[in-house]
C-alpha cells in the first residue's frame, strides 16, 4: 500500500482509536507486539507507526482517561449527585471495590480499587469513600449530596462512621439490597416454601444438564404452545431472579406436567443407564407430576411478585428516598392483608421493621412531605404529620444538618405552611402539577412505544 505523511493529530487520533479498539474488544495489550499484528499494519498502513503496549497502556491510556475525566466535569459540574460503592471478586479471585456517582438520573463510574492484600473493615472502607467524595466534590465539582453502599458488615458499619463525620451528607443503605434480604427472611422463616423453590431450582437445573430431556420439553412446547421458552437458573445477586425463575416454570407447568406423564418413561431414559442419574429422574418426574408443587410455586409467585416490583422500583436509577417510602409502604400493606398467611405476614413485615428502623427515617419522611404530588396525605388520620408544626420542626432540623445553617425562621416558616396547604405560589394549579404529570405520561408512553432499533 503507498505511504503517507501523517499529521500530529491524525497519529494522535490513531492511537486514541487503537486504544480504545484494544479495550472495547477485550484484548490484551501484548496483543500490538505480535509479529503478525506488526506485518499486517506495517503491509496495509505503512506510515501508522503502531505504538507498543507499555505506550498504549500508559501514555495513551492517561490521555483518554484525562478526556474522559475532563468531558465528565463538563456533564456534572454545579449538579446534584448520590455517590455508591459496591466490592466484588473477578475471575482471578481478586477483590474489588467500585464507585460511581449517579448526577441527575444519569450514572457515572469513578473509580476501582484492588483491595486484595487489604483488611475488610469500616475504617479501610471509610477512607476509600471518603477519597472518592472528595474527588467528587473537589475535583468533579459534584454537589454530593447523598452517599449509598450496600449491607454488608463493614458496609453498615463504615456509614454509621461517615454519618459521624459527615452529617450532612444523607447515608442510606441500597434499598434493592434490602428488599433481597426481605425474601432471604421470607425462605428463611418458611421453610415449606424453601424446599419448594429448592426442588423448583433441581427441576430447573436437571433440565438444563441433560439434553434429550430439554429436547422433549421443547417439542412439547412447539406442539401446545407453538413457542419454546427458555428455563431460567436464578442468581443470588440478581435481586428478581427467584421469582423471574418461578413465574418461567409456571408459564409452562402445562408442557412440564405433560412431558412429565406423556414422556415419563422417555425422560428417565434420556439420562443414561446410571442407576443414580435414573434415580434422580424418577424423584424430578414425580415432582413435576406432583400438583400440590405446582400449587405451592404459584403461592410463592404470589408473595414474591410484590417484592420483585419493589426491588425494580428501588434499584431504578430514579429511584428516590419519597419513592423508597413509598415501595415499603406498599409491601407493608399488602403483606399486613387478611389473606396472607400469617406465618408469611409476620415474617416479611418483621424484616422490613427491622430495616425500616436502622435507616435513616427522619430523612425519609421529610422526602414524602417535600414530593408536591404528595406532601401530607399519605400520613393516616391523627400522624403529628398531619399538622404542620412537626413537619416543620423536623424540615428545620434537616435543613441544619444538610446545610449547616438555620433556615429563616419566618418567611422560612410561612412558605413551608403555605407549601403544606398547598396555597399561593405552592397551589398544585401555580406549580402546574398537573401539566408535568401529563407531559410525564406522554414521555413514558412515547418512549414505551417506540419502535426498537
Amino acid at each position: 500500500m503507498p505511504s503517507r505523511h501523517w499529521t500530529p493529530e491524525e497519529r494522535q487520533k490513531f492511537e486514541a482509536d487503537l486504544c480504545s479498539l484494544l479495550i472495547i474488544s477485550n484484548t490484551a495489550w501484548w496483543a500490538v507486539e505480535h509479529p503478525f499484528w506488526r506485518y499486517f499494519f506495517k503491509t496495509w498502513i505503512p506510515d501508522s507507526q503502531v505504538p507498543g503496549r507499555e505506550a498504549l497502556s500508559g501514555r495513551v491510556l492517561d490521555e483518554q482517561a484525562k478526556k474522559v475525566e475532563d468531558r465528565m466535569k463538563l456533564d456534572v459540574q454545579g449538579r446534584y449527585g448520590t455517590g455508591q460503592c459496591d466490592g466484588w471478586k473477578n475471575v482471578t479471585r481478586a477483590s474489588l471495590i467500585g464507585s460511581m456517582v449517579n448526577v441527575e438520573y444519569t450514572p457515572h463510574l469513578l473509580n476501582l480499587y484492588e483491595v486484595t492484600s487489604e483488611k475488610k473493615t469500616a475504617v479501610n472502607l471509610l477512607v476509600m469513600v471518603e477519597k472518592e467524595i472528595d474527588y467528587c466534590i473537589n475535583i468533579l465539582g459534584i454537589l454530593l449530596v447523598a452517599f449509598c453502599t450496600d449491607s454488608g458488615g463493614d458496609a453498615a458499619s463504615m456509614r454509621r462512621l461517615l454519618f459521624a463525620k459527615r452529617p450532612w451528607i444523607v447515608v442510606v443503605a441500597c434499598w434493592a439490597h434490602q428488599i433481597n434480604l426481605v425474601v432471604g427472611d421470607y425462605f428463611k422463616n418458611n421453610p415449606v416454601f424453601k424446599k419448594l423453590v429448592g426442588d423448583a431450582l433441581e427441576v430447573v437445573k436437571w433440565f438444563n444438564n441433560h439434553g434429550r430431556a430439554l429436547g422433549i420439553l421443547k417439542d412439547v412446547q412447539k406442539s401446545f404452545r407453538g413457542s419454546i421458552l427458555c428455563l431460567i437458573t436464578p442468581v443470588l445477586t440478581r435481586w428478581t431472579s427467584h421469582y423471574l425463575s418461578v413465574r418461567r416454570l409456571l408459564e409452562l407447568e402445562q408442557c412440564i406436567w405433560r412431558a412429565a406423564t406423556d414422556s415419563e418413561a422417555e425422560l428417565i431414559s434420556a439420562v443414561g443407564p446410571e442407576r443414580k442419574a435414573k434415580a434422580k429422574a424418577t424423584q424430578m418426574v414425580a415432582i413435576m407430576q406432583d400438583s400440590s408443587f405446582w400449587m405451592g410455586l404459584r403461592q410463592i409467585r404470589q408473595h414474591l411478585e410484590p417484592l420483585a416490583v419493589a426491588a425494580n422500583i428501588t434499584q431504578s436509577d430514579n429511584a428516590h428516598l419519597d419513592i423508597v417510602v413509598s415501595a415499603i409502604v406498599n409491601l407493608y400493606w399488602i403483606f399486613s392483608r387478611p389473606v396472607v398467611s400469617p406465618q408469611v405476614r409476620a415474617s416479611v413485615i418483621a424484616s422490613l421493621e427491622k430495616r425500616w428502623l436502622n435507616t435513616d427515617r427522619e430523612v425519609f419522611v421529610l422526602a414524602v412531605l417535600l414530593n408536591p404530588y404528595l406532601r401530607q396525605t399519605p400520613f393516616r388520620i391523627g400522624s403529628p404529620f398531619r399538622n404542620t408544626h412537626a413537619p416543620w420542626v423536623l424540615f428545620k432540623r434537616i435543613f441544619l444538618r444538610l446545610f449547616r445553617v438555620q433556615p429563616d425562621p419566618i418567611a422560612a416558616e410561612g412558605a413551608f405552611t403555605d407549601y403544606l396547604k398547598h396555597v399561593g405560589q405552592w397551589s398544585d394549579k401555580s406549580m402546574d402539577l398537573e401539566g408535568f404529570r401529563k407531559a410525564h405520561e406522554d414521555q413514558a408512553r412515547s418512549e414505551y412505544s417506540a419502535p426498537s432499533v
